[in-house]
């Protein structure tokens, strides 16, 4: 699926998308029909996500077909890139969730729910929008990085629509 997004393929990634949601959606109609109640939901999820999955792997051994090399020298840049994107993340995780325990702590579990309510609404453009123009303008990035100018333009059109859209939250 990243090498289909990265070759802006997203019509064939929507095709295999629909096809999961609707076995999804059969499956999840059938047990719950069988009398497998909350259950049925379980495993319409993991039945979408095999048939997913097994479409991706099929399409993938078309095009690319790997092979198990392993050399820790080859990898050992991915690693450390990694951890410090791991790290950062986690100091930002804990950032974003100071105020929610801070409230929790000195005002209550009311006046944390309260709280939480109101931050997710403000919260919720940014975290349907930025999804959606990364996965669009990151592979486009990666098709145009060797032409600066045109990366330039792309990543300065990314940040003031991100921008736009982050500004009220």
């Amino acid at each position: 699926m990243v090498l289909w997004q990265k070759e802006l393929r997203f019509k064939e990634i929507a095709r295999i998308d629909i096809i999961n949601k609707f076995i999804t959606l059969i499956v999840t109609v059938w047990f719950a029909y069988a009398g497998y109640g909350v259950y049925s939901l379980v495993y319409g999820a993991i039945a979408g996500s095999i048939v997913q999955t097994a479409q991706f792997i099929e399409l993938g051994f078309k095009k690319h077909k790997p092979r198990l090399i392993f050399k820790l020298s080859d990898i050992k840049e991915f690693l450390n890139f990694g951890a410090y994107q791991m790290g950062e993340r986690t100091i930002n995780y804990f950032n974003y969730q100071l105020d929610t325990i801070l409230i929790g702590k000195l005002l209550g579990m009311e006046a944390l729910g309260i709280y939480n309510i109101a931050k997710s609404l403000i919260m919720k453009p940014a975290m349907v929008f930025n999804p959606i123009i990364t996965k669009v303008t990151f592979p486009a990035m990666a098709k145009i990085q060797d032409d600066i100018v045109r990366l330039k333009e792309v990543y300065l059109k990314t940040i003031n629509y991100l921008s736009s859209v982050n500004f009220l939250a």
